[in-house]
């Protein structure tokens, strides 16, 4: 089956905040991170970041929490704030490309993510991105 992402308006948010807020819980659980998911649902209601949730038919396998950052004397950067995917789900390539969309739609001069999961050193290189200090960079 294929994966959709559907980009969560604000008026929606109340209906799936729930959803994602305990996967938030266990992202920080999983590793360094200096917000918590009240810091997520402020800048979601805000229009600060935005929700894309990755749906396999109706069921939810996975999110990504984007936020723009503005970069002194150059373009935007995409901020990757959180990501989560089912486990049991193979869609990482998928929202590695979503995130080249919309990195191309802003114009950025780069996509970024912070981490602290090892993990992700095996990963991230294999989709262009570069660790610099725990912060992983793909440059557009």
């Amino acid at each position: 089956m294929a994966l959709k992402f559907n980009k969560i308006q604000v008026d929606d948010l109340q209906f799936v905040y729930e959803e994602i807020e305990e996967k938030l819980r266990y992202i920080i659980k999983k590793s360094y991170s200096d917000w918590v998911p009240a810091d997520v649902y402020v800048a979601l209601k805000n229009k600060d970041a935005d929700l894309y949730i990755g749906y396999e038919g109706d069921k939810n396998v996975g999110f990504i929490i984007t936020s723009t950052q503005q970069n002194h004397g150059g373009g935007p950067t995409l901020y990757v704030w959180a990501a989560y995917q089912d486990p049991k789900c193979g869609y990482t390539k998928n929202g590695f490309e979503l995130l080249e969309r919309l990195a191309a739609e802003l114009q950025a001069d780069n996509i970024e993510f912070q981490t602290s999961r090892e993990g992700w050193s095996k990963i991230a290189p294999d989709f262009g991105f570069k660790l610099v200090s725990y912060v992983y960079r793909k440059d557009m």
